[in-house]
């Protein structure tokens, strides 16, 4: 499994907003994060799975475009799982 990541200057990110070139996009914490259309088409088209890491709204967003996409949603143990762990080891120091 190949993982890519493509860096992308402010401006040439917006450029690419504007011309649809991302097939999701997030704006988080002053940081822009999107998956480019271009990259997952040409995946597609070559007969590959693509396995994308993203949050829910960008997700929902790729379901509109792809109708027939495998949506997995993964959620983290119940907090009281990690209190536990906190106070056992508040308790060590």
């Amino acid at each position: 499994m190949a993982e890519s990541i493509f860096f992308k200057t402010v401006d040439d990110f917006k450029n690419l907003i504007d011309y649809n070139g991302f097939i999701e996009y997030a704006r988080y914490v002053d940081n822009y994060y999107g998956t480019p259309r271009k990259f997952v088409e040409d995946e597609l088209a070559a007969g590959h799975n693509v396995i994308l890491e993203i949050e829910v709204q960008g997700a929902f967003n790729i379901k509109k475009q792809y109708e027939d996409a495998l949506l997995i949603f993964i959620t983290a143990p119940k907090c009281s799982c990690d209190q536990r762990t906190l106070s056992r080891q508040r308790h060590r120091i």
